[in-house]
């Protein structure tokens, strides 16, 4: 197997073909506390406004998408305890894969809860109820992580 280590504009291109009917386009929001402070024009990326409010589906999504269908026969596996959960357990339902989603016990309710309305009715299991502390690897593990696959997806903010 062969990993890759760089993110071409290609690479970009790609992913942004993958995301743009799954994730929301998504505004820039002018700072003016932080525009004053740093003495220029600041404006943030508002990717609260996403499906799962933050920016975790693009890297979910995208790097799930492009699992062998081997892989994702084995379904997902997630250990978050909130906003990569919700971004999995989004794509696991969209591409209508078997998840396994894994939260520590000090997870809030209020993401415990969003993870669960995400998944209501799709292929999914909570072990120990949904939280817990060990984990077992038992399909693909998706992890958040600087790979190439999540660089590129995030690359796609601009788009």
């Amino acid at each position: 197997m062969t990993v890759r280590t760089k993110v071409s504009t290609k690479d970009i291109d790609e992913a942004y073909l993958r995301l743009k009917n799954i994730v929301k386009e998504t505004p820039l929001q002018f700072d003016h506390y932080l525009s004053q402070k740093y003495n220029c024009n600041v404006y943030l990326k508002r990717e609260d406004l996403q499906w799962v409010r933050s920016f975790k589906l693009r890297g979910a999504y995208n790097a799930i998408s492009v699992l062998s269908n081997e892989e994702k026969n084995k379904g997902i596996t997630c250990a978050s305890a909130g906003n990569h959960a919700q971004g999995v357990a989004y794509t696991a339902k969209a591409l209508n894969l078997k998840a396994v989603i894994f939260m520590p016990v000090t997870t809030p309710l209020q993401k415990v809860n969003q993870v669960i309305n995400i998944l209501k009715d799709g292929k999914f299991s909570f072990p120990d109820g949904l939280t817990g502390d060990s984990y077992k690897l038992h399909s693909t593990l998706q992890q958040a992580s600087a790979s190439p696959v999540i660089v590129e997806s995030l690359s796609t903010f601009p788009l």
